[in-house]
């Protein structure tokens, strides 16, 4: 296959997830935008005069291949937060702080809110909210270590406050941040834009 057709079946797919509503459901691409890269790249497909017949069934494999893809966004694995609640105390107030001055948060009792996930193995226990930059398929889960005070009676994925001490710790020559002797309690379920 030449890139002229590669080009001709990508501009069909194109236009059809513009068209269809996929475009918004798997990227951030406006629709009219990616509808005019479809033109550009049905345009540059066409320039090899001999195999324009090829080009279109190409175009119209494309475009079926464009009707397969999906037309909502793929379901969340958790709950995703883009930003900080604006609480005092929690989670990513302390992440900032801790970013800005590591030295200054040592040794500081806080009190964080986020979902829970228990030790396994040699992981510990965290306290952690999901974030992401583009998408839910680039989500990523941030938040500190945990070593309960006792028995934290949490189950993962629970929303829990916990509040501890904060103190640098070395694993496997990592440098993380845990909150030590750490009460953990579990809150009831914030509703979703509260």
């Amino acid at each position: 296959m030449t890139a002229h057709l590669r080009l001709a079946a990508l501009a069909g797919c194109a236009a059809i997830a513009s068209l269809s509503g996929a475009a918004g459901a798997i990227t951030s691409v406006r629709p009219p935008l990616m509808l005019f890269c479809a033109a550009l790249l049905l345009a540059a497909a066409l320039q090899a005069k001999h195999a324009r017949t090829h080009c279109l069934l190409w175009l119209i494999g494309g475009a079926a291949a464009g009707l397969t893809l999906p037309r909502v966004p793929p379901p969340v694995a958790g709950p995703i937060v883009s930003h900080s609640f604006g609480r005092s105390g929690d989670l990513f107030d302390v992440l900032d702080r801790i970013d800005g001055d590591p030295s200054s948060m040592l040794g500081r009792v806080v009190t964080v809110s986020g979902t829970w996930r228990s030790a396994a193995g040699s992981r510990s226990a965290a306290v952690f909210r999901r974030v992401m930059a583009c998408c839910a398929a680039d989500a990523i889960a941030v938040g500190l270590d945990v070593l309960p005070a006792g028995i934290a009676a949490a189950s993962d994925g629970d929303s829990v406050a916990v509040s501890g001490a904060l103190r640098a710790v070395l694993r496997e020559g990592e440098l993380r941040y845990a909150l030590t002797q750490a009460r953990v309690r579990r809150i009831a379920q914030r509703p979703p834009g509260s």
